[in-house]
């Protein structure tokens, strides 16, 4: 099932990966403590210009089933609220390479 993808302008973000394992992995295991988890924001969905690239760095292995996280601090990008945005989250770990592309829409958080 397709998830909304949103990043709320204002607020600190989390740029997750979860369950990271290969299709030759025995079932019920997961890639460890890689130091191979990188990604890269950018304020567009396109990487046709490299002045849209807002950062890079590495995701931190969360110490459970392949999870690997990073928070984007609000102070760190200010986003214009209705703009699109792209994550490329990539691996490369010995002979384990792979590469995501999810996009998402700036919105405004609400609250009642």
């Amino acid at each position: 099932m397709a998830r909304a993808q949103v990043w709320y302008d204002g607020n600190d973000m989390q740029i997750e990966m979860r369950s990271l394992r290969s299709s030759t992995m025995a079932s019920g295991t997961f890639l460890q403590n890689s130091g191979g988890v990188t990604y890269a924001l950018w304020s567009t969905s396109s990487t046709g210009t490299i002045a849209n690239q807002i950062q890079t760095g590495s995701l931190s292995y969360t110490g459970s089933s392949g999870r690997y996280r990073v928070t984007v601090q609000s102070t760190e990008w200010n986003p214009t609220h209705g703009s699109v945005g792209m994550v490329i989250i990539t691996v490369v770990h010995g002979s384990l390479n792979g590469e995501w592309r999810p996009t998402f829409r700036v919105d405004k958080r609400r609250s009642s």
